[in-house]
């Protein structure tokens, strides 16, 4: 399954298909290839996919054995043709940050629904790329998206737990969704992360009705 019972499973993947559907037709372009013996196993597909999803969404695929296949493995022969040859890890990230910084001159231009494509694929290309998945999560906060906003920056918090601006994002995200507990909480996380502001940061509050004592 693409993923658990109790998880949101995200349709907002990239070239027009959900998070697993596009990793798993990567997968079966051969990347799951771990051994490039040129066979797929369902067993190979699904360590290629549980990590890969669970990166870039908060959804972990399950996987298991089906009835009556008393332990054995599906295989998938294929031959890789020039265009599904493995990319180099630096060109894949550099073709990521390409696809970011389209998305930003598109953002500028005002064509959202553009510029959102470009970023799901920066995304797609590198799921670390933390810049792309931010920026995707601020695009659907100036929409006033804003619980797509909360979910892009939960993933982007996954990958790195230690960006800063994203707390402040997120803690913006449920002041205006009226979740000031929430709010309050990803505030105070903020300004523990960045101190110097705390200052400008209550008088900003207070404006709004809000205290971090």
């Amino acid at each position: 399954t693409a993923g658990g019972a109790d998880e949101q499973v995200s349709d907002s993947g990239w070239a027009g298909h959900s998070m697993f559907t596009g990793l798993l037709l990567q997968a079966m372009k051969g990347d799951a290839d771990k051994n490039n013996d040129r066979l797929l196993t369902a067993t190979e597909i699904a360590s290629y996919l549980v990590p890969k999803v669970s990166a870039i969404s908060l959804q972990t695929p399950a996987f298991g054995n089906l009835p009556g296949s008393e332990g054995g493995d599906y295989l998938i022969k294929f031959t890789p043709g020039l265009a599904d040859e493995k990319e180099d890890p630096n060109q894949v990230k550099e073709a990521s940050n390409i696809e970011n910084k389209k998305a930003l001159e598109l953002y500028k231009k005002f064509k959202i629904e553009e510029a959102k494509e470009h970023f799901k694929n920066a995304i797609g290309l590198d799921a670390s790329n933390v810049e792309a998945i931010n920026n995707l999560g601020f695009l659907y906060y100036k929409e006033k998206k804003f619980e797509d906003a909360i979910y892009w920056y939960e993933v982007s918090l996954k990958q790195d737990p230690t960006r800063v601006i994203t707390y402040l994002n997120m803690a913006d995200c449920y002041y205006e969704l009226g979740d000031t507990q929430k709010a309050i909480k990803f505030y105070k996380h903020y300004l523990k992360l960045n101190p110097q502001v705390k200052e400008s940061l209550k008088a900003s509050l207070q404006k709004r009705g809000l205290s971090l004592d």
